[in-house]
Formats: structure tokens, sequence, C-alpha cells
């Protein structure tokens, strides 16, 4: 249950590493 609980951390942390990097990319 907890390392379902971190992995499913990391995939957000990652879905908002994406969102900033596309966000950057429009920006610039």
């Amino acid at each position: 249950m907890c390392q379902w609980k971190i992995s499913l951390h990391d995939v957000y942390k990652v879905k908002s590493i994406k969102v900033l990097t596309e966000f950057y990319w429009y920006v610039f």
C-alpha cells in the first residue's frame, strides 16, 4: 500500500513537471 502511494506521488510529480515544461515551451 505504501509503495503504491509513493509510485502514485511520483506519477503526480512527473505530470506536474510535464505540464510545467509544456507551459514553458508555449511561453518561450
